[in-house]
């Protein structure tokens, strides 16, 4: 028998999650194995294929009638850069970096890649 069951364990207190409770009293006399892993959320296959069907084409497709000549692979760099990066102190003289996190990471492992910038505008390349 497996089952799933999640919940949410505070910084300081017990964990919050009734049901782990009522099936731990349910196993009472068994042996039993417990995992316990962070839940991560998961993009789905349908959510993937909006997501690169429908919001990277149109994106892509506007961009091509406004002159613009990048795959559609380079159209979702551009919104993983705009979208998905965090300006992050390097020190106290206003240099920065900026970290974008890598996508096929999200639900996986939490993965960054970083672009060093110096200077204290937040645009970048594309005027953003």
């Amino acid at each position: 028998m497996r089952h799933t069951v999640y919940g949410f364990m505070p910084l300081v207190g017990k964990l919050q999650c009734q049901p782990f409770a009522l099936l731990l009293d349910a196993l009472r006399g068994r042996n039993i194995k417990i995992e316990v892993s962070d839940a991560k959320p998961k993009r789905s296959t349908q959510q993937n294929r909006y997501y690169w069907g429908v919001v990277v084409w149109m994106i892509w497709q506007g961009l091509k009638e406004a002159g613009w000549d990048l795959s559609r692979e380079e159209t979702h760099e551009m919104l993983r850069v705009r979208f998905l990066s965090e300006d992050r102190p390097l020190n106290n003289d206003g240099e920065y970096a900026t970290v974008v996190r890598a996508p096929r990471t999200w639900a996986r492992r939490r993965s960054w890649r970083t672009r060093a910038r110096v200077g204290g505008s937040r645009r970048n390349t594309w005027g953003w």
